[in-house]
């Protein structure tokens, strides 16, 4: 598949195609089953993760971004579609290929972990914006007022 590929795929000249993949979520780098799944994928006895190691910027000043600052809200609405929408791709698509025993080419430590924390791809992290019914997201009409009230585009 490539990018801005409009048929998701279906012209695909080969689907024999067989790259394995070792399938985690960030949060899940403190879990200790994590780094055991790994360890087997990769046929090595254990991968130390103990120390953290970062690159410290290099010298350089590391600025933090808020994404949740007022300023962010409309990047955010940009964003959040291609959020669900992999998300869904991850639920529907991937993790069944995870599951599926006679296939071992895609590997996701814990499925049903993997399930429940790209489900929180689907929601604004900032608690703002929500998904209306033709997929896009934006600020309630009266956000921080009451009862969220919303409009149809």
């Amino acid at each position: 598949m490539a990018p801005n590929d409009g048929d998701g795929g279906m012209k695909l000249k080969s689907k024999n195609i067989k790259n394995p993949v070792f399938l985690y979520e960030q949060e899940e780098l403190s879990e200790e089953y994590l780094w055991d799944d790994l360890a087997n994928y990769l046929g090595v006895e254990s991968i130390p993760h103990d120390e953290y190691h970062g690159s410290h910027g290099q010298g350089k000043k590391i600025h933090a971004v808020d994404f949740c600052l007022d300023e962010y809200d409309d990047f955010r609405s940009m964003i959040m579609p291609y959020a669900f929408e992999l998300s869904e791709w991850i639920q529907k698509y991937f993790i069944p290929v995870a599951n599926d025993e006679s296939r071992s080419n895609v590997v996701i430590p814990r499925p049903d972990r993997m399930a429940e924390l790209v489900e929180n791809y689907k929601i604004d992290p900032c608690g703002k914006l929500i998904r209306f019914d033709n997929g896009t997201y934006a600020i309630p009409l009266n956000y921080g007022r009451g009862p969220v009230v919303t409009a149809s585009f």
